[in-house]
């Protein structure tokens, strides 16, 4: 696994994608083979890929169907 990044990183990557949201509350979820997870402000749920090839192999996973 990569080393987790720091939560004022993860809230300034989460602002940046959503610039009304703004972030009261993270907890850090988990992380799988591809991701870490955050819930925000209890209501909802960020994914970052480790790598650009994190999301499509998670899509090609067994039982997953593609978008």
């Amino acid at each position: 696994m990569t080393p987790k990044p720091d939560n004022d990183a993860i809230v300034r990557d989460i602002e940046a994608l959503e610039p009304d949201l703004h972030v009261q509350s993270l907890v850090f979820e988990g992380e799988g083979d591809s991701c870490r997870a955050y819930t925000v402000n209890s209501d909802w749920i960020f994914r970052f890929a480790y790598t650009d090839e994190g999301p499509r192999r998670a899509a090609c996973a067994p039982g997953a169907t593609e978008a």
